[in-house]
């Protein structure tokens, strides 16, 4: 098992201007040094569409982080050439990263967005959707691998606060007070990482997600809430608890109790084998150090179907009751136990996740060591173990920071 050096965490600084963030102070690159531990802030694994997109997302609110990635060159793979589309409701986020959507725009294809296949209640795919196609912001379809280079080049030109390093084989990860010691090879050295936060954006059957399941056997890794199903009639997908897999000393910090009254419930759409399901994600304040900060909920929907758990008997109750006990929690959009269907019919697809990337920002910055599953990665741990960071929404307003995407069939 790893052990933390003696040495003091080093950041190297690199020189290249941040572009496309809208903050004045530009953000620089954290590059390890071979053989000494370094300090960041998020460590993603994984340079797939979900891991770059998390990257760029980081890099625009200042964040600076480190991307392991296994190979370059992605394009040849025949076994990855599957399409991707970016839907339209994706230039919420895209608007803040011009250069991205400038290339995204002149390399995609555009799709016809009116022939959409939607999940129905039960969670089956059996009609079209029409989606009231916005002429002047149509959906565009990649290939992987070259959306996934698309990505790359602007996280390269554009994202200086990001440090790539290729050909990574492994990890070992060590949890302590402090947060995450990373232990990995990459680019033919041997590098170690301090990191508060994981982003796991790899597939099923990767390393990475090999590693962490031995964790958790060894009860190293555990959940924030653990997973039960909440009461549902039998109408709807299944509805289960969705939470971040952290560390126990996370856990201790954050979520002392089961029965704690801040967390707020998100709903998203999950990837499932046989149909789509959908989940629920607590979020709740995160305090830093001994410090709590100004929080900044990672909430955009509320939404649970037993309301005795808040002592509230309407949505509209539920939502005064989040505002009046946090006055910080921004709440976009709220969804009681009759809209199921029309939330279905708006955020899944067949073949695979819609994905909201916004939570990445405000978990990183609040919390303190943890690790969030997504991308493939993400469906491929049961229900006690996690099933990743995927909710599912879109909002309007100037604040948002995510992107939705979704997988289809040739």
């Amino acid at each position: 098992m790893l052990t933390a050096p003696n040495s003091n965490p080093q950041t190297i600084l690199s020189s290249k201007p941040n572009i496309d963030s809208q903050s004045t102070q530009p953000t620089f690159a954290p590059h390890a040094t071979p053989g000494k531990e370094t300090a960041i802030v998020p460590l993603i694994v994984g340079g797939g569409p979900c891991g770059l997109l998390a990257a760029a997302t980081l890099h625009q609110n200042g964040i600076p982080c480190v991307l392991l990635e296994q190979a370059r060159d992605t394009t040849s793979d025949p076994s990855r050439a599957y399409p991707i589309t970016v839907i339209q409701r994706s230039r919420n986020f895209l608007s803040h990263l011009p250069l991205l959507l400038d290339a995204l725009c002149s390399k995609g294809n555009v799709l016809n967005d009116k022939q959409r296949q939607i999940v129905e209640e039960d969670g089956t795919v059996n009609r079209i959707a029409t989606w009231g196609k916005r002429t002047h912001e149509p959906s565009m379809s990649f290939l992987r691998g070259h959306l996934v280079q698309t990505l790359r080049d602007y996280v390269q030109d554009h994202c200086p606060s990001v440090s790539s390093y290729y050909g990574y084989r492994g990890i070992q990860l060590q949890f302590d007070d402090e947060g995450i010691i990373v232990q990995t090879s990459a680019d033919d050295s041997k590098l170690m990482f301090r990191a508060n936060i994981l982003i796991v954006c790899e597939g099923r059957n990767s390393t990475t997600v090999h590693q962490l399941r031995i964790e958790e056997e060894a009860g190293l890794v555990n959940t924030t809430s653990g997973f039960n199903y909440i009461k549902k009639n039998s109408a709807t997908s299944s509805l289960l608890r969705k939470t971040i897999i952290t560390s126990p000393n996370f856990t201790k910090r954050f979520f002392p109790d089961e029965s704690y009254p801040g967390r707020i419930t998100l709903y998203g759409s999950t990837k499932g084998r046989t149909s789509n399901r959908v989940f629920s994600m607590s979020a709740f304040r995160l305090p830093l150090g001994h410090e709590e900060l100004q929080f900044r909920s990672i909430a955009s929907i509320v939404l649970h179907q037993d309301h005795a758990l808040w002592q509230v008997d309407s949505p509209r109750k539920l939502y005064e009751f989040v505002q009046e006990n946090f006055p910080h929690t921004n709440v976009t959009d709220l969804i009681d136990d009759f809209s199921v269907k029309q939330f279905l019919e708006a955020r899944t697809s067949q073949y695979g996740p819609v994905r909201a990337i916004r939570s990445l920002t405000g978990t990183a910055t609040k919390s303190g060591d943890g690790i969030i599953v997504m991308g493939d990665a993400a469906h491929s741990f049961p229900p006690d173990l996690g099933q990743g960071l995927c909710a599912a929404w879109e909002d309007d307003s100037p604040s948002w920071r995510g992107i939705l995407l979704h997988s289809v069939q040739a």
